[in-house]
């Protein structure tokens, strides 16, 4: 490989990883409101205040090796944007499923890591841990192809930082609103231990009406305004200054 691949791959490495960390920071307490409106918790309020940053770990482990893998796979396919995106997102799933389980059942103080893998086969342990995968997908493949396939559109030559911010930010609102629907059912379902059919008619028939799917979707809105933006201003600015 040539040294300038390297230093390439290298650099996109350590920008993606503290881009990463830096969305988490960011956006986890707004991240547990959102579970635990979606889940139709009470004293939502409280329970962020009393403890803002409750199952901090898998997901700044999750959000440190998805925007790895998201942006390796996306700024080295040579499809469209947009396309890019989508596989970029299908590949984060198989890594932000059984975090995201992990991260939920500690957001609502339910069981940990060791209860649920301490009993059964290793079919039903992984049957478990991957509960919302095929809607995970979906979620995730359309969240990354609007946010950064738009986003790479849009973005201009030589951004400011402000530009990166309000670029990534807008898109980011936008990818967010678009596969809402999506991380309800999984929430549900990972919260739940429940189907995608279950979780659906469960949303569908508590509201009776298509509304139940964005409950949670403003707080959730505010949370990806603030991590898209964060993110991609810390890859771009490492990406820009650090060599």
């Amino acid at each position: 490989m040539d040294p300038s691949d390297q230093q390439r791959i290298a650099q996109e490495s350590f920008a993606s990883i503290f881009a990463g960390v830096a969305a988490t920071l960011t956006g986890h307490p707004l991240d547990i409101a959102k579970v635990l409106q979606q889940t139709g918790r009470k004293s939502v309020s409280s329970a962020v205040l009393s403890n803002p940053f409750r199952g901090l770990g898998p997901p700044i482990f999750s959000s440190a090796s998805t925007t790895l893998v998201t942006f390796s796979l996306f700024n080295n396919l040579y499809y469209s944007p947009l396309t890019n995106g989508f596989i970029a997102g299908l590949g984060t799933a198989i890594i932000t499923t059984p975090l995201d389980l992990l991260k939920i059942r500690q957001q609502l103080n339910k069981a940990s890591l060791t209860s649920l893998v301490s009993s059964g086969s290793i079919s039903s342990i992984s049957s478990k841990l991957f509960n919302g995968f095929s809607v995970n997908c979906l979620r995730e493949g359309i969240f990354t192809s609007v946010y950064l396939g738009i986003y790479k559109e849009i973005r201009p030559t030589q951004p400011t930082l402000l530009q990166i911010i309000l670029a990534s930010s807008s898109t980011g609102a936008v990818a967010w609103v678009a596969s809402y629907p999506f991380d309800v059912i999984k929430t549900l379902q990972q919260s739940e231990g429940i189907t995608i059919t279950s979780a659906f008619n469960r949303v569908y028939s508590q509201h009776d009406t298509w509304k139940g799917f964005f409950r949670g979707c403003g707080v959730g809105t505010v949370r990806a305004i603030l991590v898209t933006g964060s993110r991609l201003a810390v890859y771009e600015y490492i990406m820009a200054n650090v060599q």
